[in-house]
């Protein structure tokens, strides 16, 4: 059966009629060489955003200018340990019949690290006596910078050291990037933390974070180091005063969060340059697929060569004596009390495995050690997503991917693991026209379909 005769078809349909579409965007730069003195480009020729929600802690932005080569050989390229840019960005972005549109402009200034790596030939510019206004009138340079927002230039210096006793690690996390994050003045300041998924409810003795631990690094302390957090995996991620964390591969989030993504594919050159491709109902985000879908699935070879089960050894059950029995002076374990066997999806062909190589490990994060294999239960998938709005796209969002295998709509569900965006002049023309953005969405979805 053709996709237009499929369930999915009436869904895209009002998407495509009264949905959001892409922000028209324009943008604005100063490059500032000292805290008063700036260099104006000529031109703003792209924006590269890349999040990264399972390995980085907030936003990668990486800018294109057109620059005069005069003020790019004397004032950039020597201050280029100082640089810091203005950006201004307005965007009109229409949002529903019923909503109209939304125009917004934002002007942040950026701390700004200059990319390029030919500063030899701004170097033979200057030992030549080229004068820079002769500089500005024959020649340009492109310019790349990557952009770092003044809060998070500050988060990640951040360090902290202290203990925590009789308090549970989802608390200690809140009361820990509260406590240190307030602190912090920036234009966007902080606003709270989001977290996800179902944390270990039990309170820890004494937790001790050593001196010296950086605040972005804490969770990945707690989760790997001390008792853990999550038995999926977990993620932190910083954006837009919102500090997130959540388990990195929980496959279970979409019918219990109301923040979520819904993902309609449809076929590669059905809907080609469809304009509106998103629509709002309250937090939860529907989005339209119209691109190649390219996907990976080593998840049996992982169970196989690593396995889907942990068996590890208590360490507090090691101090209690009721665990052992004693006979001519050896101590004889109760392996009951001490050893603890978790197991992540269980495979249709019925075969559990440990590790190769396996050893009882002497641990109480048995939550770190199950999160080693629940990456195991799923499969990555890469989406491109025409006129995309990546600020849309909240880090860790559960979602549910949606698509016509030609008689039955599957579901898969997951969660966004990232996403990247790169918006350049639509006509190719750097000194004209309108931006466009081209959006690719990362996710892990579950092997199985929804039954």
């Amino acid at each position: 059966m053709d996709f237009d005769q499929s369930p999915l078809q009436p869904m895209v349909m009002d998407i495509a009629q009264t949905g959001g579409n892409q922000p028209s965007v324009r943008f604005n730069a100063l490059v500032y060489y000292s805290d008063s003195a700036y260099v104006e480009p000529y031109r703003v020729i792209s924006e590269d955003k890349l999040a990264d929600f399972t390995k980085d802690f907030s936003d990668g932005v990486v800018i294109s200018m057109i620059v005069p080569a005069g003020d790019y050989t004397y004032k950039i390229v020597p201050n280029r340990s100082t640089l810091s840019i203005e950006l201004t960005r307005t965007s009109e972005t229409y949002l529903s019949e019923s909503m109209g549109t939304s125009t917004a402009t934002t002007v942040e200034r950026f701390k700004a690290t200059l990319l390029n790596t030919d500063d030899d030939v701004a170097n033979q510019y200057a030992s030549a006596a080229v004068t820079e206004f002769k500089l500005n009138m024959f020649d340009f340079k492109v310019a790349r910078f990557q952009l770092l927002s003044e809060f998070v230039e500050k988060l990640r210096t951040v360090q902290i050291g202290t203990v925590h006793r009789q308090v549970k690690v989802a608390d200690i996390i809140r009361t820990e990037m509260h406590r240190n994050l307030e602190k912090i003045e920036a234009t966007t300041g902080f606003q709270g933390v989001t977290m996800r998924g179902t944390a270990k409810d039990t309170a820890d003795t004494q937790v001790i974070i050593p001196q010296g631990t950086r605040l972005v690094d804490l969770p990945k302390y707690l989760q790997e180091t001390e008792r853990g957090v999550y038995g999926s995996g977990m993620s932190a991620f910083y954006r837009d005063g919102q500090y997130y964390v959540w388990p990195t591969y929980d496959l279970t989030g979409f019918t219990s969060n109301e923040e979520k993504l819904t993902i309609i594919n449809v076929p590669q050159t059905r809907y080609p340059g469809i304009e509106r491709t998103y629509k709002f109902e309250g937090k939860h985000l529907t989005i339209v697929t119209t691109g190649e879908t390219a996907s990976s699935d080593s998840s049996d070879i992982r169970q196989m060569t690593h396995g889907n089960a942990s068996r590890t050894a208590n360490a507090g059950s090691l101090h209690n004596t009721s665990s052992f029995k004693y006979d001519k002076n050896k101590g004889i374990a109760n392996a009951k009390d001490i050893i603890s066997e978790v197991m992540g999806e269980e495979r249709k062909d019925g075969i559990q495995q440990l590790p190769q190589k396996s050893r009882i490990k002497i641990t109480d994060n048995t939550l770190n050690e199950l999160s080693k294999s629940a990456i195991g239960n799923g499969r990555a998938m890469q989406l491109i997503w025409e006129n995309g709005y990546h600020e849309a796209i909240v880090p860790g969002m559960p979602c549910r991917l949606m698509y016509w295998d030609g008689d039955h709509v599957l579901e898969r569900d997951g969660l966004v693991v990232g996403v990247q965006s790169y918006t350049s002049p639509a006509s190719g023309n750097v000194f004209r026209g309108r931006y466009v953005t081209a959006t690719a969405i990362y996710i892990f979805v579950s092997r199985e379909v929804n039954t």
